[in-house]
C-alpha cells in the first residue's frame, strides 16, 4: 500500500515536472513569436521612416505663373523615377509647348536625392478657360534595395484659383535689386566719364583755379580807366 501511495507520488510529480517543461517550451516560443512581429514592426517602422518619397504639385506665384515642382521629401535616393499623368498636362500654347514631351515625363528621372527639388513653369492664369486642371499623376520609383514605390497623387489646379499669395523674396529679387542699383550708379558719371571721385587735394586745388578764372573774369568785365586813374 505505502509503495503504491509512493509510485503514485513519484509520477505525480514527474507529470508536473513535464507539464512545467511543456508550458515553459510554450512561453520561450510565444516569447519568440512576439519579438519576431516586434522586429518585423520595428523594420517596417525603419523602412517607412528612411525611404524616398516622390511627389509632384502646381506651386503657383504671386504673379501669375504656375509652377510644377517635383520634389524626394524622402530620406534616401529614389531611383528610375517615371510618371503617367491621366489627362496629360496640356498648356494655353498647345502643341508649340507639349509639357509631355519634356524628358521628365518621356525617360522619368534617373536618380533623385533627399530634399532635391525640380520646378519649371508649367502656364500662367490667364486664358486658361476651357483647359484640364485636374489630373491623376502615378509615380514609380525605387529605393534601397530595389524596392519599388507607387503613388498615386491628385492634382487639382482649381483649388489654387481667386486665391491671394505673400510675396516672398528670394535671391532673384536680390540679384535684380543690385542690378538696378549697378545701372543707376552707371548713369551718375563725371564728366570725363566713369564714377565722380575728388580727394581733398583735388578740391582745394579746384576751388582755387575757380576763385582765379572768376576774378580773371571780374577784371576782364570792369577794365581800369586809360589814364590809370583808379574808379571812384
Amino acid at each position: 500500500m505505502f509503495q503504491a501511495i509512493l509510485q503514485f507520488v513519484t509520477d505525480f510529480w514527474v507529470m508536473v515536472g513535464a507539464l512545467a517543461a511543456v508550458f515553459s517550451t510554450l512561453i520561450f516560443a510565444a516569447a519568440a513569436v512576439v519579438a519576431w512581429f516586434q522586429l518585423r514592426e520595428a523594420q517596417g517602422d525603419r523602412e517607412a521612416r528612411d525611404r524616398p518619397f516622390v511627389v509632384i504639385d502646381f506651386h503657383p506665384e504671386p504673379s501669375s505663373i504656375i509652377n510644377l515642382r517635383i520634389s524626394n521629401i524622402g530620406k534616401t535616393v529614389a531611383r528610375d523615377v517615371r510618371f503617367v499623368v491621366n489627362p496629360p498636362f496640356v498648356t494655353k500654347q498647345g502643341d508649340q509647348r507639349d509639357l509631355m514631351k519634356l524628358g521628365v515625363f518621356q525617360t522619368g528621372i534617373g536618380s533623385l536625392a533627399p530634399g532635391r527639388v525640380i520646378e519649371f513653369l508649367f502656364d500662367t492664369w490667364m486664358k486658361r478657360d476651357g483647359l484640364p486642371s485636374r489630373h491623376a499623376v502615378t509615380i514609380t520609383y525605387k529605393g534601397e534595395k530595389q524596392r519599388e514605390y507607387t503613388e498615386v497623387l491628385d492634382l487639382d489646379l482649381g483649388v489654387f484659383q481667386s486665391m491671394e499669395f505673400i510675396r516672398q523674396y528670394g535671391l532673384t529679387d536680390i540679384y535684380k535689386e543690385m542690378e538696378r542699383m549697378t545701372r543707376t550708379l552707371d548713369n551718375f558719371k563725371a564728366w570725363g566719364g566713369g564714377l565722380l571721385a575728388v580727394s581733398p587735394e583735388d578740391l582745394e586745388k579746384r576751388v582755387e583755379d575757380g576763385m582765379r578764372e572768376r576774378g580773371e573774369e571780374l577784371a576782364e568785365a570792369n577794365p581800369p580807366p586809360p589814364d590809370g586813374s583808379e574808379r571812384r
